[in-house]
C-alpha cells in the first residue's frame, strides 16, 4: 500500500480505509470480561493518518491514493459486527505522526464484543471518498473513577444496517 510508517510499538499494526463507494472497514473483538453498564472505562489508541496509502479500489484496477481524513468510533454490542451502542468516537486523525488517542465511555447495557471501524462525515456526500487511519498500541479496556461523567452526544446518529448520519 505505499505505507511505510514505523509501528509505535512493536513492528506491525493495522490500517482501515475508507472506500469509494461509501463502504468502510472495522475491526472487533470478543472481550474477555464483558463492559458493566453504567461503569466508566478508557481505553487508549495510537492512531495516524497516513498520506500515503495506495490501493486498487472494487470498482478500478488502477492505484488510488487512500489520503483523506477519517474518525475512528468504538461501539459496544453482543456479537461480532454487532454495533449496539456507539460508546465514543475520534476527532478527524489528520496527525501524521503517532499519536495516544483516549477513549473515555460509560456503556448504558452490557456488552460482550466491541468493534473499532473509521468513518467520515461527508464520504457518502462527496464521491469518490478515500480515506485511512493507522491503529496501533491498543491498551487494555480498563475501568475508571470518573466521578461525573458527562456524555456529549455525537454529532451525528447510527441507522442500522447504514452509514453513520451526521446532523
Amino acid at each position: 500500500f505505499g505505507v511505510n510508517k514505523q509501528a509505535s510499538n512493536g513492528k506491525t499494526y493495522v490500517g482501515l480505509v475508507i472506500r469509494e463507494n461509501g463502504t468502510w472497514e472495522g475491526l472487533g473483538q470478543e472481550l474477555e470480561k464483558p463492559l458493566i453498564a453504567h461503569q466508566t472505562y478508557k481505553l487508549k489508541l495510537d492512531l495516524c493518518h497516513s498520506l500515503e496509502y495506495l490501493s486498487c479500489t472494487r470498482t478500478d484496477t488502477i492505484s488510488k491514493f487512500f489520503d483523506q481524513t477519517v474518525r475512528v468510533l468504538l461501539w459496544g454490542g453482543n456479537s461480532f459486527c454487532d454495533r449496539r451502542e456507539l460508546l465514543d468516537y475520534s476527532d478527524l486523525i489528520s496527525n501524521t505522526d503517532w499519536q495516544a488517542f483516549e477513549f473515555i465511555f460509560r456503556p448504558g447495557s452490557n456488552y460482550s464484543h466491541i468493534i473499532i471501524e473509521v468513518y467520515h462525515p461527508e464520504m457518502r456526500m462527496k464521491f469518490p471518498f478515500y480515506g485511512n487511519v493507522l491503529i496501533d498500541n491498543a491498551s487494555a479496556i480498563f475501568p475508571i473513577d470518573s466521578g461525573e461523567f458527562i456524555r456529549v452526544e455525537p454529532p451525528f446518529q447510527y441507522i442500522r444496517d447504514e452509514a453513520v448520519k451526521f446532523k
